[in-house]
């Protein structure tokens, strides 16, 4: 049995980001599987609160794995991590210390760090606003490789940011692990119960995702607005994800500017009950992306049973498969023609439904969870 030490600290709010997500949902099976012993980090006592609340609140069968939590009064990215962490650490003597997200320190012991994406080194025109340190670190090829080095092993949610990891570290290859993410259970729920989300109606096509440039919202907006005017009267277009304040009132300008806004809603920040909703009662999932890690709403779709076009790029066809119908992200006309074709064609959205559900019974926790073991044994031993 070994001492695993996970760094929760990913977990910045408690309004959910993929990052996020992903660090409880390992934590809460991880919890539920009596093989290692496991330390938790937090930066606080309400972040310590929230996070145990919604681990244990992930489905109804209870703990079983021994662990401690660690309180640590600064969070993930602090320059204290390098002297505080470091001597936590050494007094903790973990067999593996397990950061969510990059290791901008190295730790005593074996060093795990998870790689969602390279999206920033792909794109750095993106995050010009980002900080100095940020920029250095990600947006560069050097700064990126020195990050990358800080870890011992490597753990990554696509065979695709698998490859972009090994084509700028080739001699890292034998220390990158694959392992897919899984949606989290679907219960059904209606936008009705939903307060926030009254003002909705179906039928709608549904976007999900921060308003991050690379996700191309301004490209299904573009697309959206060369919809036949029946399809748009009929069809809104809802943009689930927080919404920012960099990017979100670009979104609104165009939407006006094409004489659209009518039709396009922004939710902001929602709860898993809330996300459920709008993916059982929209119409079309469209996710245009130009760049993903992993993709984590085209399986959430998939299992709440609604259709799904994807942007033919990066780690989208791996997770879609032969269930999701795909488009050329960089040109509206085409997303909009692919959109018409399955907004007339119900027999075509019934087929995409019924083989996503098939395709995301694939991709599971409990599998994820496995793998995930069976890597820490490969690392461990």
């Amino acid at each position: 049995m070994a001492h695993i030490v996970l760094d929760l600290r990913w977990v910045r709010s408690q309004t959910l980001d993929g990052i996020a997500r992903v660090s409880l949902s390992y934590t809460a099976e991880l919890l539920r599987t009596p093989k290692h012993e496991y330390t938790l980090l937090f930066e606080n006592k309400s972040h310590q609160a929230f996070c145990l609340h919604w681990i244990k609140a992930y489905n109804p069968t209870p703990l079983c794995s021994s662990f401690r939590t660690v309180i640590c009064g600064y969070d993930a990215r602090s320059f204290k991590n390098r002297f505080l962490l470091r001597r936590q650490l050494q007094t903790l003597q973990p067999d593996l210390y397990f950061s969510f997200y990059y290791i901008f320190h190295r730790m005593p012991g074996v060093n795990l760090a998870m790689v969602h994406d390279l999206t920033p080194l792909r794109y750095p025109e993106y995050f010009k606003q980002a900080s100095l340190l940020f920029r250095t670190l990600l947006c560069s090829r050097k700064g990126l490789k020195w990050l990358l080095k800080q870890a011992d092993f490597l753990i990554t949610v696509s065979h695709h940011t698998h490859k972009d990891i090994v084509a700028l570290l080739p001699h890292y290859d034998s220390k990158v692990f694959v392992n897919p993410l899984a949606a989290a259970p679907n219960t059904p729920v209606a936008l009705k119960d939903c307060a926030r989300l009254q003002h909705i109606t179906s039928p709608f096509i549904l976007q999900v995702g921060r308003a991050d440039p690379h996700k191309n919202q301004r490209g299904l907006l573009s697309a959206y607005g060369l919809l036949d005017n029946t399809l748009r009267k009929q069809y809104a277009l809802v943009f689930a994800g927080p919404t920012d304040e960099r990017y979100t009132p670009q979104l609104r300008a165009q939407a006006k500017t094409q004489q659209i806004s009518e039709r396009i809603h922004f939710t902001d920040a929602l709860s898993n009950t809330e996300l459920n909703a709008l993916y059982q009662a929209a119409t079309l999932m469209v996710m245009p992306s130009y760049y993903e890690g992993f993709g984590l709403p085209v399986l959430e779709a998939m299992r709440n049973g609604t259709p799904s076009l994807l942007a033919k790029r990066s780690s989208l066809p791996e997770v879609g498969g032969e269930a999701a119908y795909y488009t050329d992200p960089e040109d509206p006309r085409a997303m909009a023609e692919a959109i018409t074709h399955l907004l007339r064609s119900p027999e075509e959205r019934a087929r995409l439904s019924a083989a996503g559900r098939q395709r995301s019974a694939h991709f599971s926790w409990s599998l994820t969870r496995t793998r995930f073991l069976d890597v820490l044994e490969q690392i461990l031993h």
